[in-house]
């Protein structure tokens, strides 16, 4: 699962890493959603790329232009993430509404359970609930943090 930060630029080597998932979104929106695509360039032409690619006349233009565009596929890429991140937890949120699972997860003590790991059991338990639909939700999600759960102090309560 992605979590922020998973993205980033290795000046070093010139090289870019990206998640496995933002790789899937990229292969999802190729496969099943390239009307989308085709929109946001059609958009972005009427707003002003197009005359941003009319400035680029000679070859120190063009070098000028690209000079920071490693820079540029990083913030794409980053942005692409946080987007990506959001609709993930929205979605999850989504889900546990649906399942009546918010009322357990308000009980949760923020200062014992992070909420990483209560978002990445609350994916796990609603998965778990669409092929199990006659389980449990409350149980299943306590399973689950207690599953997910790796206290980082050792604090007797832990």
């Amino acid at each position: 699962m992605i979590h922020n930060g998973d993205f980033f630029n290795n000046k070093q080597n010139g090289q870019f890493a990206i998640s496995y998932e933002l790789l899937c979104l990229l292969r999802w929106l190729i496969e099943n959603d390239t009307e989308s695509l085709k929109n946001i360039v059609h958009y972005a032409i009427q707003n002003g790329l197009q005359t941003e690619l009319q400035k680029i006349d000679t070859i120190s233009d063009i070098n000028l232009a690209t000079s920071g565009i490693e820079d540029n596929i990083g913030d794409f890429f980053k942005v692409l993430e946080i987007i990506l991140v959001d609709a993930i937890d929205a979605e999850t949120i989504r889900k546990a509404k649906a399942k009546k699972l918010m009322s357990a997860v308000n009980k949760i003590d923020a200062s014992l359970c992070d909420d990483n790991t209560v978002r990445i059991s609350l994916e796990k338990t609603t998965d778990s609930l669409e092929r199990n639909p006659k389980a449990n939700p409350k149980e299943l999600l306590y399973k689950e943090i207690l599953k997910q759960w790796h206290p980082q102090d050792k604090k007797v309560l832990n």
